[in-house]
């Protein structure tokens, strides 16, 4: 997470979240995390919307200390501090949005994915917003951060003990101004699959 350190204070990020899906029948009281929140510029949208029980988490110091000064009024969380470990069963409702983008290994984002797993209600609503590519491209940014844009069905198989109501793909901006492919994926939470 030191490669963010440099462009933290500079980078803005590109990739947009589905909001009217995301929010369908989910309450303005649910419990909403931003996994992998950055500076926290969706968790910041998240509560424009009316959304009051909102955690962003990041493994990135210098962008949560850059989302703290931009929005004071978030409760923005890094990955170390003692809060970032949430009880079994604590959301609603998770989003990661461009995550599993920067982490460029499968068994890395199995893991993650099944933490999520665990905060999640059952029943909870698990949305991934990922760039993608129909061949699966590693490469390296032009802010020297090791990038992977799956295949959509890589990203689909990490969805185990999740039921996927909704998988759209579509067109975006990335940081440097391309435009590359997303994979919207909506699950639900299975109640029993993980021990």
């Amino acid at each position: 997470m030191d490669l963010w350190q440099d462009v933290a204070p500079t980078i803005d990020f590109s990739l947009a979240i589905d909001l009217p899906r995301f929010s369908q029948g989910l309450a303005d009281s649910a419990r909403i995390l931003d996994m992998g929140c950055g500076y926290g510029r969706i968790t910041e949208q998240l509560q424009r919307a009316g959304y009051r029980n909102l955690y962003g988490v990041d493994a990135s110091a210098a962008m949560i200390s850059r989302g703290r000064e931009e929005f004071p009024q978030l409760q923005l969380l890094h990955s170390d501090d003692p809060l970032a470990q949430f009880p079994a069963d604590h959301f609603d409702a998770i989003l990661a949005c461009a995550v599993l983008t920067c982490i460029p290994c499968q068994q890395e984002r199995s893991t993650l994915i099944r933490q999520l797993w665990q905060w999640l209600k059952p029943g909870g609503c698990l949305y991934l917003a990922e760039f993608c590519h129909a061949n699966g491209v590693r490469f390296m940014s032009g802010f020297g951060i090791d990038m992977w844009h799956s295949r959509p069905a890589e990203l689909r198989a990490l969805l185990t003990g999740f039921s996927i109501e909704e998988d759209e793909i579509r067109t975006e901006k990335t940081l440097s101004g391309q435009s590359a492919l997303s994979c919207h994926l909506f699950a639900r939470k299975q109640a029993s699959f993980y021990p």
